[in-house]
């Protein structure tokens, strides 16, 4: 099984059985923002606003 897959099927597992598709997507969609983000800091590249 594929990380990504492996993933996916830890994400539904982890959810309520009674679910809709959108809040399926919306969590993937969720994770993969996250991951992006936790990258994008590790390799220096973060937006701080200055107030």
């Amino acid at each position: 099984m594929t990380i990504a897959k492996q993933e996916v099927s830890e994400l539904i597992k982890d959810l309520p059985d009674e679910v809709d598709i959108d809040e399926i997507i919306y969590g993937l969609y969720l994770r993969q923002k996250l991951e992006s983000a936790e990258k994008d800091v590790r390799e220096g590249r973060e937006y701080t606003s200055t107030q």
